[in-house]
């Protein structure tokens, strides 16, 4: 159950360990709303690292022949998890690959100040490292660029390479 799913990150994070999980956006129906029902779940389940990714539906996968009709690329090149495939009934490629950044930058900002003052060395240095090279060297910069990083995130990143 969700809720099952809930306490069993927050088990993870008893025990000190880094929770991570991946939320698919971009299926036939996804409409602007789903977006932030989706981004509205990713913070209820709070884990430490999260990845927003478009769904992607391989011609040998049974969810292949459920949304064929929806399949906008068709170059197998591009079917990495992060390029939007599928084509929603109520959005645009690009509007799903913008709604993909925004879930990450809204999932990340209020938490990039609380990753600082975890007490635990090894856990806070890890996520800041995490999140600079998801920042500064992953497919997040190319599309961050469209929709701007915000100060306050560069701000941060900024610190960790003072240290």
């Amino acid at each position: 159950s969700v809720e099952e799913g809930r306490e069993s990150l927050e088990l993870i994070r008893e025990y000190g360990m880094l929770s991570e999980t991946s939320f698919v956006l971009g299926f036939p129906e996804e409409t602007e709303e789903s977006v932030r029902r989706t981004l509205k779940a990713s913070r209820y389940f709070n884990p430490d690292m999260a990845h927003f990714l478009a769904i992607t539906p391989w011609p040998y996968s049974d969810l292949y022949h459920e949304v064929k009709d929806h399949i906008a690329v068709t170059d197998y090149a591009r079917y990495n998890l992060i390029e939007p495939i599928i084509e929603p009934d109520a959005m645009t490629l690009r509007e799903i690959d913008e709604a993909i950044i925004r879930c990450y930058r809204d999932f990340y900002m209020p938490k990039m100040a609380a990753f600082r003052k975890f007490p635990d060395a090894f856990r806070r240095d890890y996520m800041l490292s995490s999140m600079k090279l998801i920042m500064t060297s992953s497919f997040i910069v190319e599309k961050m660029g469209r929709l701007g990083m915000p100060a306050a995130m560069r701000k941060i990143i900024a610190a960790t390479e003072k240290r």
